[in-house]
C-alpha cells in the first residue's frame, strides 16, 4: 500500500475514533465512584440491614437510561444482575445495596442479587448488549 493511502486511513480512522467519543461523551459516562464490601457500622438499607454497597455516578452533560446494563462480581458473567428503567441525571449519584435480596423495581431502593466479599473480588458495570 502507497505511504499516502496509509496516511489518510490513518487519519481517517483517527476521524472516526473522534467522532465516537464525541458521541460517548455527549450521552454521559456512568461510573463506578465508590463501593463498600463490609458495611459494618456503615448506613443501613430499607430493611435496618448494614449491607454492601455500590455507588454509581454521571459525570456526563446528559441524563443516561440504565435500563438493560448490568452490575456484576464475577468476571464470567458480564450479565449477572440487570437494572431496571431507571435515570441517572447529569451530575448524580445512584446507589445500589449489594445485598444479595434482589430488587429492582424502579422509584424503589436497588439491590443487586450478589454481595460483595471484603477479600476483594471482581466488580464490573456493563452497558447493554454485553455477553457473557
Amino acid at each position: 500500500m502507497h505511504v499516502g493511502c496509509v496516511s489518510r486511513l490513518h487519519d481517517m480512522y483517527r476521524v472516526v475514533w473522534v467522532l465516537l467519543a464525541l458521541v460517548f461523551s455527549a450521552q454521559g459516562e456512568i461510573v463506578i465512584s465508590e463501593f463498600l464490601a463490609d458495611n459494618s457500622s456503615g448506613i443501613k438499607d430499607e430493611d435496618g440491614d448494614r449491607s454492601d454497597w455500590i455507588e454509581l455516578y454521571n459525570n456526563g452533560d446528559d441524563a443516561v437510561s440504565l435500563e438493560g446494563w448490568w452490575l456484576t462480581d464475577k468476571a464470567s458473567s458480564m450479565t449477572q444482575w440487570r437494572f431496571p428503567a431507571i435515570t441517572i441525571q447529569p451530575n448524580q449519584f445512584l446507589l445500589v445495596w449489594a445485598s444479595g435480596k434482589n430488587r429492582t423495581r424502579a422509584g424503589y431502593p436497588l439491590h443487586t442479587n450478589f454481595s460483595l466479599s471484603k477479600g476483594g473480588e471482581y466488580l464490573g458495570l456493563y452497558r447493554p448488549h454485553a455477553t457473557s
